[in-house]
């Protein structure tokens, strides 16, 4: 579909914000200032960069090709090492993060897209999306329960349950 079909960018006024979403979100990165109370060591440098690029690949490989694309295959064990690790990068788990993208894919660039950098604006295509009750699958339309197989895919079901760590 064409980018015109982008009319007016949305408006945070208006918005219900996800408070308990938004907390986690700020005490989250708040948390990397204890590096000056605790102190910078290569083990903690080193572990630092390795599970940045452990949930840098978890999202990349696993959400955005594995669960979303189904792009290769994979063992059960190694699925649920991906979704695990996905969920160390603070992106919800992987059914909910799946039927987002499906959903974005469809819509790509229009109204129904949930997260238009072309018609929202960087920031609200990054972050704001997710913080909005607005704008979340529920309220879009979306299920999860359309966007996957849920006899393969029922050990994933109940994702939130875990919900300071998928929320």
């Amino acid at each position: 579909m064409p980018y015109s079909t982008c009319t007016e960018p949305r408006s945070p006024s208006g918005q219900q914000w996800d408070y308990l979403a938004i907390t986690q979100f700020i005490f989250f990165h708040l948390g990397c200032l204890f590096v000056f109370s605790a102190g910078i060591s290569w083990v903690a440098v080193s572990t630092c960069l390795i599970f940045y690029c452990l949930r840098i690949f978890a999202i990349g490989g696993g959400y955005h090709r594995y669960f979303a694309h189904r792009s290769f295959k994979t063992s059960r064990v190694f699925q649920f090492v991906l979704a695990f690790l996905g969920t160390l990068a603070y992106q919800k788990g992987p059914l909910w993060w799946t039927a987002i993208h499906r959903y974005h894919h469809l819509h790509a660039d229009t109204e129904d897209d949930i997260h238009s950098p072309v018609r929202d604006g960087f920031w609200w295509s990054h972050c704001g999306w997710i913080f909005s009750l607005n704008s979340h699958s529920e309220r879009a339309g979306i299920t999860i329960t359309t966007t996957i197989n849920a006899q393969r895919d029922r050990a994933f079901i109940g994702g939130r349950s875990t919900l300071l760590i998928t929320y």
